[in-house]
């Protein structure tokens, strides 16, 4: 039987606790821009670039994972950057 907690994180070279922390920073990251963003919707002048350009350089974060690669033991390792490796 399939465990649904881990067959999505293992397709991807990770384990269950590595893609919760790095799905939940991603959260937090994205739940706060969408603060600024809202704050900049009502005050225009507040944030102006805020909002592209944090996208832009997620959009960057994003593009810079590798699919899984084999061990020599039969596993699979990510080849993801961290979530808190953001920049």
């Amino acid at each position: 039987m399939r465990n649904p907690f881990t067959c999505h994180p293992r397709k991807h070279g990770m384990t269950y606790w590595y893609h919760l922390e790095y799905a939940m920073v991603l959260a937090m990251l994205l739940a706060g821009l969408a603060f600024v963003t809202a704050v900049h919707a009502v005050l225009p002048f507040a944030f102006e670039y805020t909002t592209s350009r944090t996208i832009a350089r997620l959009h960057r974060f994003l593009s810079s994972r590798k699919p899984p690669q084999e061990n020599s033991d039969g596993r699979t390792q990510a080849q993801v950057p961290r979530a808190t490796d953001y920049q």
